[in-house]
Parts: C-alpha cells; sequence; structure tokens
C-alpha cells in the first residue's frame, strides 16, 4: 500500500489521515493520542504519541520499518483497528448474553458473517477455527498455508464464545473491506497473515 491508496481506504472509512510529506499521521481532536509515520534517513520509524502525560506527549511503541509499503500497511491496520473497535464492541451488543455455540453462529448469520471466515469443524485458509470440547474452546487464527498461527489457551465456553465472535467479526471486517478495495483497484495486494494476525490481536 502506498500514502495515496491509504488516504482512499481511510475516506471510505469516514476516517482522517494528515499527509505532509514524509509525515503520515491520523487526523484527532487536541490531546488525543494518535499514531505516526515518519521518513527518517531513509526507514520510516512508526509510534504513538500519547498524550496521557500532559503537557508534553510521550512517544511510545516505536517500530522501525526499511520497507515503505509495510511501515503503511502496519499504520493502516493500527488505524482500522481502533477505528472498528467500537462496531465490533457496540453499546446493547447480543454477544454478551451469549454463552453457547449455535446462539453464536445465529448471530453471525444476522451479522452476514458467512463460513468463509470461520469454521468448528474444517481448517481452511485465512478463517478463524474454533476446537469445541465439551464446556471449552481452543481457538486458533489459520493463515494462508492452513497452518495455526496463533491459538488460544483452553477457554471455557461462554469466554471462548466471546474471543470467537471478537476474532470473527474483526476478521470479517477487514476481509470485507479488503476485498471492496481489491474490487475497486484501491488495492492491489492483499493483506499478509502477519498484519491479519496484528489486527485480530
Amino acid at each position: 500500500m502506498n500514502a495515496q491508496q491509504l488516504m482512499k481506504i481511510v475516506q471510505d472509512q469516514k476516517k482522517e489521515v494528515i499527509i505532509d510529506g514524509d509525515v503520515i499521521k491520523e487526523k484527532t481532536n487536541e490531546f488525543e493520542n494518535f499514531y505516526q509515520l515518519i521518513k527518517n534517513n531513509g526507514v520510516w520509524e512508526f509510534s504513538e504519541m500519547n498524550f496521557e502525560r500532559k503537557p508534553s506527549p510521550e512517544k511510545q511503541d516505536e517500530i522501525i520499518f526499511l520497507d515503505e509499503s509495510k511501515a503503511i500497511n502496519y499504520f493502516f491496520i493500527r488505524v482500522y483497528k481502533k477505528l472498528v473497535f467500537t462496531t465490533v464492541f457496540s453499546a446493547n451488543n447480543p454477544i454478551y448474553e451469549i454463552s453457547d455455540i449455535n446462539a453464536l453462529q445465529q448471530l453471525f448469520d444476522k451479522l452476514g458473517i458467512t463460513s468463509e471466515y470461520y469454521s468448528f469443524q474444517t481448517i481452511k485458509p485465512q478463517i478463524v477455527f474454533g476446537e469445541a470440547d465439551r464446556d471449552q474452546l481452543i481457538i486458533s487464527y489459520i493463515d494462508r498455508n492452513q497452518q495455526k498461527r496463533f491459538t488460544t489457551n483452553r477457554l471455557k465456553l461462554e469466554r471462548g464464545v466471546f474471543v470467537m465472535y471478537r476474532l470473527t467479526y474483526s476478521l470479517y471486517l477487514l476481509k470485507s473491506l479488503e476485498d471492496r478495495m481489491m474490487k475497486e483497484h484501491v488495492l492491489i495486494d492483499r493483506f499478509h497473515d502477519d498484519e491479519i494476525e496484528l489486527f485480530l490481536k
């Protein structure tokens, strides 16, 4: 992803970023934390400006990238993850009342989340996979090579249902946006598994 593609995607999501030469940053309210990318001496530095310690903001979570595309992808993933938080964890969300897999699947149906994004039976590329064992659930993200990229601990069913919801809904939002941006020729490359992992975690 380049800066122009980034701008189109975030505008599509009603989010604003500021691109000024070798600086890319979120547009936020005064004294609100924001992410930024700064190119310096041929490398890109990602960081979060933290205003919790006023009056001077503190730079944290610094990561250096040699590749501009990877740096911008990382910036977007962090911004988009924050952006969809209120969608995934909306007020009066029925997930808080759900404690079994059948009810979770019914919620997924209502949200338009198909088995393209999750499974409790079959391992497929780039899905959230839930392994149910009596009153417990183990959840993994399956990458393009059908390998478990990360796996949770064994969770009590009620907690596992919530985690399965969070991961699956997040994956659905990211992949749906990716599909649409590919069709509209805004993106030419899909997100890599490490970027999806970052978004889900």
